[in-house]
């Protein structure tokens, strides 16, 4: 046994602040959607046809993004890892990617039954807008695979998330081998990330070292949107 479970259990979830923070705004949008829903069906009532299919437009659009708010809420209840001594719990979600659909899987793992934990980074696009993901994989030696989760981009900003790392840097250490990072790979985000998304084989070939550093740059550009449109909302403002 490694150090990182001879003390005490190591329990890696998200914290009750972004929990509630994540519910929080799941009930905020979904008072917007209903309100929404209730003013076009008013609309249609009062005879404005045309008003009403719009309302209900605007609904229909945010209601996908209020699917994937649902799956973070979800995903920050549920998902848990605890390393003790007696073995590695493991609460793991369906909701626990934004793009994919990985089976729940919940249950204990010894060490010998772990060969190694891999990483990779993985590049959606969709309508010139790109994201880049960050998926932990557990490698069980049946040759079983096991998506432990992903770090996503942090709104606005050059960082990710770290919580489902630093769980798999802390079971990695659980069973004396290093963290294993794989070339990233290029999914399919599908309609607006939202629908016909999928991910790339676990074993599917690595893009270059120069296809890498063309969708990191893709990925700053799209970070530094929100900035820029801002910028120029200002200077309209300014001039006009």
């Amino acid at each position: 046994m490694t150090g990182a479970a001879s003390a005490h259990p190591l329990v890696f979830r998200a914290g009750l602040l972004s929990r509630l923070g994540a519910w929080f705004l799941l009930v905020l949008l979904g008072c917007l959607l209903s309100g929404l829903s209730v003013f076009a069906i008013d609309l249609l009532m009062s005879g404005d046809r045309t008003g009403a299919l719009i309302v209900l437009a605007t609904a229909a659009f945010i209601a996908p993004f209020v699917h994937l708010v649902w799956k973070e809420a979800l995903v920050k209840v549920r998902w848990r890892v605890v390393i003790s001594e007696q073995g590695t719990d493991l609460q793991l979600p369906a909701a626990r990617s934004y793009l994919t659909k990985p089976a729940a899987w919940n249950g204990t793992l010894q060490p010998a039954q772990l060969e190694c934990v891999e990483w990779r980074e993985e590049v959606y696009t969709t309508l010139g807008l790109t994201t880049i993901v960050k998926v932990y994989v557990l490698r069980l030696r049946t040759g079983e695979l096991i998506m432990l989760g992903e770090d996503r981009p942090i709104a606005r900003t050059t960082d990710y998330t770290r919580l489902v790392g630093e769980s798999a840097d802390a079971l990695a250490d659980w069973i004396g081998v290093p963290l294993r990072q794989r070339a990233m790979a290029r999914g399919d985000a599908g309609i607006f990330g939202v629908w016909r998304t999928r991910s790339p084989a676990w074993d599917a070939r690595g893009l270059s070292a120069s296809e890498s550093d063309s969708a990191h740059r893709q990925l700053a550009f799209t970070t530094a949107i929100p900035g820029l449109a801002l910028l120029v909302a200002l200077l309209v403002v300014l001039l006009f």
